[in-house]
């Protein structure tokens, strides 16, 4: 597979197991599922689904490799790749969910935090550090989500690397 191949395979891979997690959280917040029991079911379906479409994307490139051996780091390497794609579009996702389509959800954590914070025991000058840490917290919401669902990424592509390898034990040793 060409360098070029694999970043396209990549990216449109990277954009299918990010849409599992964008529909999971369309539906808590359309449906606004307050319920732990569901929301967590949501969660186990969710991670669940993306590991599964992540191996089986992986185990398609090893397939379709035209090479008789695919190492241990090439098929984390590419399962690392889907997920970097994967990470950038969540991650864009809810700093479009924050400023664009539910700009609510901001204003609902703000006046929670802001109860919090008239319970008296916090003096003003963390008040002041809460309350700018509040208004950039779409940005910050982003960056962390992008963090996390690299490292997410990296820590399943090792794992399921292990399984996806292609190795041929008769070939020839180079």
């Amino acid at each position: 597979m060409t360098t070029m191949n694999k970043m396209n395979s990549a990216a449109m891979h990277g954009l299918l197991l990010s849409l599992i997690t964008i529909i999971a959280s369309l539906l808590q917040t359309t449906f606004e599922i307050k319920s732990m029991l569901v929301s967590t079911l949501l969660w186990a379906v969710k991670f669940g689904g993306c590991i599964f479409t992540l191996h089986y994307f992986m185990k398609q490139y090893s397939l379709q490799s035209e090479k008789d051996h695919v190492s241990y780091g090439e098929s984390f390497r590419y399962g690392l790749l889907v997920c970097l794609f994967s990470s950038v579009v969540c991650a864009g996702y809810m700093l479009l969910s924050l400023t664009i389509l539910f700009p609510e959800q901001v204003d609902v954590a703000t006046e929670q935090i802001n109860t919090v914070l008239a319970s008296g025991s916090y003096n003003s000058d963390q008040e002041k550090a809460v309350n700018s840490i509040l208004d950039r917290l779409p940005q910050l919401t982003f960056i962390y989500s992008l963090i996390y669902y690299i490292i997410i990424g990296a820590v399943m592509s090792s794992i399921i690397a292990n399984y996806t390898k292609k190795e041929n034990p008769f070939a020839p040793e180079n």
